[in-house]
């Protein structure tokens, strides 16, 4: 393992369901040649072949196996003991060579106290190490607190409830009326600097391999941006 290590992100995609969130996380997570992915709903697999594992022996078998090699993998968890396992082998992955992770639907998974078991030890440590993480959730309040404080940035999309915008703005300590009620619209937010930039997704004609419907492409502080791996937009000052 090497000693010499740059510091991770944390990006945090809040939103309601089908509002957009998780199209810049998979749009950057693409980009990474070691990703390591826990998705419910299989989408990291059958929108961006990812390879797919269903049982936690082959899983790991795959990991150790991989080593410092390249791995795009989807685990699909059955129980919270699958996450807790996922997060332990995806910590231990990226001690290796630095990886991204990504969570889907971290509610799932997660509670709205502090942090636990292994997940604990990702947020707190893993990002001292180098990795890229990726988490998304429809209300932020169903999530711990610790993933809000260590978030590099916060994607907001797109929030109907009156309750859920209240939350959000008085977290975050931005006007409620800044907060996206439209599909696909959004704005990100980081601790130091509240509203770095608002835009909306768009779909260009040309297509990919993982992107049959259309390539998603972002449009923020009045132009198209270049999507990093981070999640992060290149031409968007963060801090």
């Amino acid at each position: 393992m090497s000693n010499s290590r740059n510091d991770g992100t944390l990006g945090l995609f809040v939103g309601k369901s089908r509002s957009g969130k998780s199209i810049l996380l998979k749009r950057a997570a693409e980009q990474h040649r070691r990703c390591l992915a826990i998705d419910s709903k299989g989408e990291m697999s059958s929108q961006l072949n990812f390879e797919r594992f269903d049982n936690r022996y082959d899983f790991l078998k795959r990991v150790i196996e991989v080593g410092a090699g390249d791995l795009q993998a989807c685990f699909i968890p059955s129980d919270k003991k699958d996450f807790d396992f996922f997060c332990d082998v995806a910590f231990n992955f990226n001690r290796v060579k630095e990886c991204a992770l990504a969570f889907e639907e971290l509610a799932m998974h997660t509670n709205q106290g502090k942090a636990s078991g292994h997940w604990n030890r990702v947020l707190n440590q893993i990002l001292g190490y180098g990795a890229t993480i990726f988490a998304t959730v429809q209300r932020c309040q169903e999530v711990d607190k610790t993933i809000i404080a260590n978030a590099s940035f916060i994607q907001i999309t797109q929030h109907q409830s009156t309750d859920d915008q209240l939350y959000l703005a008085s977290k975050l300590d931005i006007p409620i009326e800044e907060i996206p009620v439209e599909p696909l619209k959004f704005l990100h937010w980081t601790s130091d600097k509240k509203i770095v930039c608002k835009g909306d997704v768009t779909f260009k004609k040309a297509t990919s391999r993982n992107w049959p419907k259309g390539t998603p492409s972002f449009r923020a502080g009045g132009k198209m941006q270049k999507v990093l791996p981070s999640g992060q937009f290149a031409g968007v000052e963060y801090c």
